[in-house]
């Protein structure tokens, strides 16, 4: 038996730090992203976000987008998207 959690470890330790400045985000029928947080270094002048649906049921059944706020800022967004209605596409 093999155990990978040290070696992993040891390899992730082992590389030049670096920070992502692209990310690919994934979302379902189920409405769960495929990631929970995104992390960007400061050395990133720009950062692309790539939302992909992954699911089998159409966009104005299922659709999704995606926000990107100050967590300060977060209610009222949410607020005003839902007051848009799906006509406006929130």
């Amino acid at each position: 038996m093999i155990r990978l959690t040290g070696f992993i470890s040891a390899l992730v330790f082992s590389m030049p730090a670096f920070s992502a400045c692209e990310f690919d985000v994934e979302v379902g029928d189920s409405l769960q992203f495929s990631t929970g947080e995104i992390i960007a270094g400061k050395d990133c002048e720009s950062i692309k976000i790539t939302l992909s649906h992954t699911g089998k049921m159409a966009s104005k059944v299922m659709g999704h987008n995606w926000v990107l706020s100050k967590n300060e800022d977060f209610n009222g967004i949410a607020t005003a998207g839902a007051g848009a209605g799906l006509e406006n596409t929130y």
